[in-house]
């Protein structure tokens, strides 16, 4: 929803992680959640606030139900499954999009270079044992020729390069590295048209 709002108004928000993680029912708060059910919880609500409105605080706490302050609406959301590499590179230049990925013990540990998830693929042969989501903001060649996505992770910028893992792409597997091609959804907020996969 940042990332959106920022090619769309050539502003990037903070949201509110908070407002998600206490008032999004249908997620788990702390335990986790969902990309669609935080997206179907942004339509219901009208929107969601910025984080100097409604601040983190990492807890499982109630709902502040009034909030003061700019909501950043969601009119639509599409979820696709699978989405072929082509189609998923032509669509990261328009916005980011939020996958779904196998985050396995060398994801979890990563730290630089180019990750090509070589302990994903004896751990995982479908898409339906995945575990973790991430946000492909772009992709690019610069390192060592090889091509590969920028994936901005949710951990904090002290893990991976800054927050970010570089994911090699046209590896020839139609799933991706450890799932990445497998589930991805993408969002239209107010006022924009919607792209097309």
């Amino acid at each position: 929803m940042d990332g959106i709002n920022q090619t769309v108004s050539g502003r990037l928000p903070v949201l509110s992680e908070q407002q998600l993680v206490s008032c999004s029912k249908s997620n788990k708060g702390c335990k986790g959640g969902w990309y669609v059910r935080a997206f179907q919880y942004f339509i219901k609500n009208g929107g969601i606030t910025s984080e100097n409105v409604y601040n983190y605080t990492a807890t499982d706490s109630a709902c502040r139900k009034k909030l003061d302050g700019h909501h950043y609406q969601l009119l639509k959301y599409w979820l696709r499954t699978p989405i072929s590499e082509r189609s998923l590179r032509r669509f990261v230049f328009k916005q980011p999009i939020s996958v779904s990925i196998y985050a396995s013990p060398h994801f979890k540990s990563y730290k630089s270079g180019i990750f090509s998830g070589a302990d994903c693929s004896s751990m995982i042969r479908t898409c339906k044992n995945l575990n973790h989501v991430a946000l492909i903001e772009g992709c690019d060649s610069l390192v060592a020729g090889q091509d590969y996505w920028i994936v901005k992770n949710s951990w904090g910028s002290s893990w991976g390069q800054s927050g970010y893992i570089f994911i090699k792409r046209n590896t020839g597997s139609s799933r991706g590295v450890c799932s990445i091609n497998c589930s991805g959804a993408y969002t239209q907020p107010k006022g924009r048209k919607k792209h097309q996969f």
